[in-house]
């Protein structure tokens, strides 16, 4: 096999601050200045902007804008800043954030010029916002993501943590095959690849076609191999990878077929293959490596 390029694509997902989203909704700024009264927001998720944001243009002067997010009976919000720049002099122009119901709620902070907490996820299922601008505003505003989530959890000893921090999880049921976690938390670190002692198994050849409908997720090409039992079983799994796929010639002298990449969220599950990097098919790069380097 002649291995005459390697093209490594990298890819950006670069998500624009200032584009506005055609599927997410954002919440009517305008509705929420000049109120007495704050704009209750009751939608799941959805962006939240300044004055003219989405314009590209300057927030108006002498604004007082209010919002109150209101998520659902045992729901909090999550809230990330996407864009945040507003004058540097606090004194004019403040953005204040706010948990819980006015006017028990609990000051996080005042925000201006370019710093403001990248999350916040709150305490209670209402936050509020108030942002006001002086005479010469100079700067774009901001916008915010928001999405109501489940709370956050506290495990006791005897529990595991899941990952989302929003489940505990015995520790009985860690490593037994189901994901009670949801996102893997509890089937992570299972593998051979954390044990002092050295183990090995014996996994068939999976062919390329068929690993591509058993992994449909993953993008499965000429320079992968994949091999593990159609019923499950001993497999490779997470703390493996760079981990040998080796098998005995005629000769019965061992030979590196792959390495371990990636597979299953759940290590030896049903169809599910582990998934290595096909070591022939780089032979030819790796010999000019050493030779460019020897």
């Amino acid at each position: 096999m002649h291995f005459k390029s390697i093209l490594i694509s990298i890819c950006f997902l670069f998500i624009t601050n200032f584009v506005k989203s055609q599927t997410i909704p954002s919440v009517n700024s305008t509705i929420a200045c000049g109120s007495e009264q704050p704009l209750v927001v009751t939608q799941k998720l959805g962006f939240l902007v300044s004055p003219n944001f989405n314009n590209f243009h300057s927030y108006p002067p002498n604004q007082n804008c209010s919002w109150t997010l209101k998520a659902s009976k045992g729901k909090v919000f999550l809230l990330q800043k996407m864009y945040f720049a507003l004058n540097m002099e606090c004194s004019t122009d403040i953005l204040y954030l706010f948990d819980g119901e006015p006017p028990n709620h609990k000051k996080i902070g005042q925000y201006c010029g370019y710093w403001v907490p990248s999350r916040y996820k709150s305490k209670s299922n209402i936050l509020h916002l108030n942002f006001i601008s002086g005479r010469t505003p100079r700067n774009v505003g901001f916008q915010f993501y928001f999405q109501q989530v489940d709370p956050t959890v506290i495990c006791n000893d005897e529990e595991i943590t899941c990952r989302h921090r929003t489940k505990c999880i015995p520790k009985s049921k860690k490593c037994d095959g189901i994901d009670d976690c949801g996102d893997g938390t509890d089937e992570e670190k299972c593998g051979t690849g954390f044990e002092l002692e050295l183990k090995q198994a014996a996994v068939p050849i999976v062919s390329l076609d068929q690993c591509r409908k058993w992994h449909p997720s993953f993008d499965v090409v000429p320079s992968m191999v994949c091999a593990g039992h159609a019923e499950g079983g001993h497999d490779s799994c997470q703390g493996d990878s760079g981990g040998p796929l080796a098998y005995a010639d005629e000769k019965n002298t061992w030979n590196l077929a792959g390495i371990v990449s990636t597979g299953g969220a759940v290590c030896g599950d049903k169809e599910q293959p582990g998934i290595y990097t096909l070591v022939p098919y780089y032979i030819d790069w790796i010999e000019n490596t050493i030779k460019l380097n020897t």
